[in-house]
């Protein structure tokens, strides 16, 4: 499976993220490619499944399944009122995609 994590270059969550990809890597050996994409336009968000910094996609598709079939939207995303999401969900979304 392929982890894309797309983010703004100032994004706080881009920080997190950067020290979760190494946890994610460990907890599913062998299972990820793990990328990260700077979005820094409209338009190169608008050419991904981009909702936010921070998006997650697997394989293309956002791991967050209420955001799939949204326009693309350029700014700041939250998750549960925070910058990124935590560990947890990040495995319990990628977990249940390898079922």
């Amino acid at each position: 499976m392929k982890l894309q994590i797309l983010v703004f270059p100032d994004c706080p969550g881009r920080q997190i993220l950067e020290r979760l990809t190494s946890q994610i890597e460990s907890s599913l050996p062998g299972v990820l490619q793990i990328e990260q994409i700077l979005i820094d336009s409209p338009e190169q968000a608008g050419s991904y499944d981009f909702h936010g910094s921070p998006t997650l996609l697997v394989d293309g598709r956002d791991l967050d399944e209420s955001k799939r079939g949204l326009p693309p939207m350029f700014g700041c995303r939250l998750y549960d009122g925070k910058p990124a999401p935590d560990l947890k969900w990040i495995l319990e979304r990628l977990e249940a995609r390898m079922k």
